[in-house]
């Protein structure tokens, strides 16, 4: 654990060292942005330190990429079962990606838990649909235990060079998850309603002031809740006997998507969100919506938004090209303006809006050895044990 938390603040530091010190090269634009960079803006770190490749960088003349590309193009088509991030994101990702290569693309949003089985029922019976599964950290860790992601890690000519990204993108123990943005968790309240010096620490929640009034991803699935619970648990921050505590302030379990559960707390149906993500969070306080993801005391949690290539899928090499794509400048651009957050590259400008900017006191990674962690609390039904049965 201390080599990850050694990793963890080494990124922590370069990269607010970097953000704070040096200016970021221009885009390649998809259109002209007008980015308001921020030495605030906090780093994720749940993936090694980047290293330094060596070799050439890929040029037009790739001959192998080049034969992916057009058979990509041949293939003709690209199915996405995406979480949270394409639901925000997706339509100009569709448009930007199908204006490149003419390649028409359908995107199914999923919740972690529906993807996870829905591919499951797909291998089971031999038919493949999706080409790409997106999501968190969480759901993408089932789906490669479950065997059923494809490892395209050393044929992504955008990772010859990783010294680009301010962590490595390439997770899972074959290489199988590919991360293209960087996220951070914490308590999300309403501004309106809940004093910001009331909530500075996770135990804060547990103040009976607050019973009824909260509401979290269901941690007895997979998605963000057992995301929180294992990071947090895994790294001592928080023990089995707080979430006991925590179930016992009555909080609305909720599994049916996270754009809903941020509107509840905007609107003031539930005062508190658990642990929500900045990416999700950022484009509702762009619009207004008095909310506003606290740096709780004891630390908060980071992770990648990633995504991988379904073994089996019907048109894997349009699979590869999209991930790939999502890593160039054009492709971070896109999904980074769109999603109103920070881009995984270096070379794009950090699109968060102002208010939604905050810089956690520490950072808990989501390391595959929590990801581990998670896939165990679920088979060991821990949560249903705190939370009830589903």
């Amino acid at each position: 654990m201390k080599r990850y938390l050694l990793i963890g603040a080494s990124a922590l530091f370069l990269l607010t060292v970097i953000l704070a010190c040096s200016p970021r090269p221009a885009p390649t634009p998809v259109s002209t942005p007008q980015p308001t960079p921020s030495a605030t803006t906090a780093p994720t770190s749940n993936l090694s330190p980047v290293r330094q490749t060596q070799g050439e960088l890929p040029t037009s003349q790739d001959t192998a990429w080049s034969q992916v590309e057009e058979a990509a193009k041949k293939e003709g088509r690209l199915v996405i079962y995406g979480g949270s991030t394409l639901a925000q994101s997706g339509k100009e990702v569709q448009n930007v990606f199908t204006a490149r290569y003419g390649i028409p693309m359908d995107i199914l949003i999923l919740g972690g838990s529906q993807q996870v089985e829905k591919l499951k029922v797909e291998r089971g019976i031999g038919k493949s649909v999706a080409d790409v599964s997106q999501g968190g950290v969480s759901s993408l860790t089932d789906i490669v235990l479950s065997g059923t992601a494809e490892s395209v890690a050393e044929a992504l000519p955008v990772l010859r060079d990783r010294s680009v990204f301010y962590i490595d993108p390439v997770y899972g123990p074959q290489k199988q998850i590919i991360g293209f943005l960087p996220t951070i968790l914490g308590p999300l309240i309403n501004t309106n309603l809940v004093k910001p010096d009331e909530i500075k620490s996770w135990y804060d929640i547990l103040n009976s002031k607050w019973k009824g009034r909260i509401i979290m991803d269901d941690p007895r699935t997979t998605g963000a809740g057992i995301n929180a619970f294992s990071t947090l648990t895994y790294h001592k921050v928080l023990d089995h006997e707080y979430f006991r505590r925590l179930a016992r302030q009555e909080p609305m379990l909720w599994g049916a998507g996270t754009r809903e559960s941020l509107l509840q707390v905007g609107r003031g149906e539930q005062l508190i969100n658990f642990a929500a993500s900045n990416n999700n969070v950022a484009p509702f306080i762009a619009e207004g919506a008095p909310i506003k993801i606290i740096a709780v005391e004891e630390g908060n949690i980071s992770q990648l938004l990633a995504a991988l290539v379904v073994k089996g899928a019907p048109h894997p090499n349009a699979a590869k090209l999209f991930i790939n794509w999502l890593l160039t400048p054009e492709g971070q651009l896109t999904v980074a303006k769109s999603s109103s957050t920070l881009a995984l590259r270096k070379d794009v400008p950090d699109f968060t809006p102002e208010k939604a900017r905050f810089t956690p006191k520490k950072i808990w990674d989501r390391t595959w050895d929590v990801a581990e962690q998670s896939n165990e609390d679920l088979k060991s039904k821990i949560t249903e044990q705190i939370f009830g049965r589903k």
